[in-house]
């Protein structure tokens, strides 16, 4: 009998573990907290046990609420959409679901779409028709690089008239794309040019489209010219055994890191064209590919004025630099520690490991102005900073050292200390305490804000406390402000436009800077 009752609490046991969840919420307004009906909240399987039943999708009622019953257990990425409005990344959230539970008070947000529209004249002032338009999601980082990634996409009407909608806050450009030539000839092809907007976009102090949630940004006047498009064309000199694992990159020199591109393909022998380019510089990177890491083999720079142009690129070329590295005070190098070699607008890092004298070695870098820094894992390369690097007797500190094709840079001798102060305090509204605010230390240097080592960004605690370590010695202002996706306090001017704002301090050795912050609403 005493059996037989155990077997009865076992199997009520696996019911217990195999019963159903419910999940339950709201989806409301981000801006607002107003809830959103008719908003579509769906349920996505991320594991094996949940894969199987698919996703589940259920829509919101009157008060914003929705309910999903008979939820198996696992883990899930539950999603909101709704016409008109945008995730912001606040809607979605992962979730984990246990068995029996009730995974209630899910709290969904979406920000209000914004819009913007605008035509596109020609030279004549009439408008262009199927004219492919890009709106770019424009992101800055530490040292003031500008990234630039793909948002929607539009293409003018009979009337050259584009309208962007379904848009994220953020900051934008607006790019016209190569069209389909006007006209094709033996030597040259004819079509609109590349047009950016803001025209200035390529100035670093550009202002780029400021696109609020919910913003109707109309009247956008974009101008485009009919232009010569050319090719290049020529061969990648290399055994015909390598061409099988290469591949190159036709990158045009602008000053903005694209976060998509294409490769360029080439023929058995090693020739290859490239059609529909406009007039501008360009450097073509033959890349060897295998291996734990890609090689970069050949390159070339080529620039384009008013014809066709032809270039054979030889593989096994390319910049090089080496030296060795000290630590301030002391004959023991830290582990783990690269130097690393980086361009203000590029996203390639060049890496070289130190070996136990401190020597290194970088190869296989292209053409280009580069600074030094250190890279590892952990952040442990944030406790040194580059105190100086001569290379032949030239100071590279704090300036861009220019490397090109066949001339190395040898005899670099590079001194990293850890002789940095710490600001830290607290950011108060009145009385009230700040917590998740952004606190960025800038240099006042503009050059130095160019060299990603020198800005530091820390959010405040619960509390409005913050503690920024490991502060190259220096002079610096300080910011707060609320947390943005943009990183707008990267930018090289954001600290001349918003001086006003900012308080000054000047960062010592082994010192702590104590102050007290109040938010800056940035422009």
């Amino acid at each position: 009998m005493r059996l037989s009752i155990l077997c009865v609490l076992g199997s009520l046991a696996l019911v217990a573990q195999e019963k159903p969840a419910r999940v339950s919420g709201h989806v409301r307004r981000a801006d607002t907290g107003e809830p959103l009906a008719k908003a579509i909240v769906t349920l996505h399987p991320r594991d094996e046990a949940t894969m199987q039943a698919g996703p589940r999708v259920v829509s919101t009622g009157a008060d914003g609420a929705f309910v999903l019953a008979d939820v198996g257990p696992g883990l899930y990425v539950i999603e909101a959409e709704r016409n008109g409005f945008v995730s912001r990344d606040f809607g979605t959230e992962l979730l984990t679901v246990r068995a029996g539970e009730d995974a209630s008070d899910i709290e969904l947000k979406l920000a209000p779409a914004a819009v913007i529209s605008g035509v596109v004249l020609d030279q004549d002032d009439e408008p262009v028709q199927d004219l492919s338009l890009m709106a770019l999601r424009l992101k800055y980082q530490r040292g003031g690089r500008r990234e630039l990634s793909r948002g929607q996409s539009a293409v003018t009407d009979d009337q050259g008239k584009f309208r962007f909608y379904g848009m994220g806050e953020g900051l934008y450009y607006l790019r016209t794309m190569l069209s389909a030539p006007l006209k094709r000839g033996p030597e040259r092809s004819l079509e609109y040019g590349d047009t950016w907007y803001p025209e200035n976009a390529f100035d670093e102090d550009s202002e780029p489209l400021r696109v609020g949630a919910g913003a109707d940004i109309r009247g956008i006047w974009i101008s485009v010219s009919p232009e010569p498009a050319f090719s290049i064309t020529g061969r990648v000199e290399a055994d015909a055994k390598d061409l099988e694992h290469m591949e190159m990159e036709c990158i045009r020199s602008i000053p903005f890191t694209l976060t998509f591109g294409t490769s360029q393909d080439f023929q058995a022998d090693g020739s290859f064209k490239i059609e529909d380019l406009q007039a501008g510089e360009y450097g073509l990177k033959v890349e060897l590919m295998g291996g734990e890491r890609m090689h970069y083999s050949g390159f070339a720079k080529v620039r384009i004025v008013d014809r066709n142009v032809r270039v054979n690129i030889p593989v096994g070329h390319a910049a090089e630099v080496s030296g060795t590295v000290t630590e301030e005070g002391t004959d023991v190098l830290p582990k783990g520690l690269q130097v690393s070699l980086y361009e203000s607008e590029s996203i390639a890092v060049f890496l070289s490991d130190l070996d136990k004298s401190g020597a290194f070695d970088i190869r296989d870098i292209p053409p280009g102005n580069y600074h030094f820094g250190l890279f590892g894992s952990h952040g442990e390369d944030e406790r040194f900073f580059l105190k100086q690097v001569r290379c032949s007797g030239v100071d590279y500190t704090t300036q861009a050292v220019k490397l090109d094709i066949g001339v190395p840079v040898s005899d670099c001798r590079i001194q990293i200390s850890k002789e940095m102060g710490v600001v830290r305090g607290e950011v108060m509204d009145g009385e009230k305490a700040r917590p998740g605010m952004a606190v960025v230390l800038i240099p006042e240097s503009r050059e130095l804000r160019r060299i990603r080592r020198y800005t530091l960004r820390v959010k405040t605690d619960a509390g409005g406390k913050f503690e920024i370590p490991n502060a190259i010695p220096g002079r610096y202002l300080l910011f707060v402000l609320p947390p943005n996706e943009d990183g707008r306090e990267f930018a090289l001017n954001f600290a001349d436009r918003n001086q006003g704002e900012a308080q000054s301090v000047e960062v010592k050795a082994g010192e702590t800077q104590v102050v007290r912050l109040k938010s800056l609403a940035a422009r």
